[in-house]
């Protein structure tokens, strides 16, 4: 493999690792700890430390998955928004002409039932945006939008 490749590989990981922290910062477990020196309560969180062990990726994966697992009200998550998600982050596979179906594994790791009707309820057609092939990559579940994922998600947990 050429050097550049590996430099770009690198730097890929370390802006995905960087992604998941700021991503699921808002999603974490907290902890209130007492600071006798101000006289306050401050937030420490703590949530990246029980995913300790294991891989970069599933880290990645989970971070996204766990924002719709913790949703029940609200605003439904941004990377759902990016039609590109697959390719955006195609990097990430060892293979360069085959991508990673990370949406259709986010999904296939949602348990929250709610969080999916919220996505087939929105009257927003964002969310049923096919995503379109980029630079020759193949996504074996790029055919599908995020509406369909979750409808499939839906079906297969039985929701009601």
């Amino acid at each position: 493999m050429p050097k550049a490749c590996y430099i770009i590989i690198q730097c890929q990981m370390f802006i995905l690792l960087l992604g998941s922290f700021a991503c699921g910062g808002s999603t974490k477990k907290r902890q209130e700890q007492h600071d006798s020196i101000k006289g306050k309560y401050s937030v420490i969180d703590t949530g990246f430390m029980s995913r300790k062990g294991t891989s970069p990726l599933d880290f990645f994966l989970n971070t996204y998955a766990d924002s719709l697992n913790r949703l029940y009200s609200g605003r439904l998550p941004e990377f759902l928004k990016d039609v590109q998600f697959d390719y955006n982050f195609s990097g990430i596979s060892a293979n360069s002409n085959v991508g990673l179906p990370l949406r259709k594994v986010i999904f296939d790791r949602v348990t929250n039932c709610q969080s999916l009707l919220m996505i087939i309820s929105d009257t927003s057609a964002v969310y049923k945006n096919h995503p379109v092939k980029q630079n020759y990559i193949k996504i074996d579940s790029a055919q599908y939008s995020n509406f369909e994922l979750a409808k499939m998600r839906l079906r297969k947990l039985n929701c009601p």
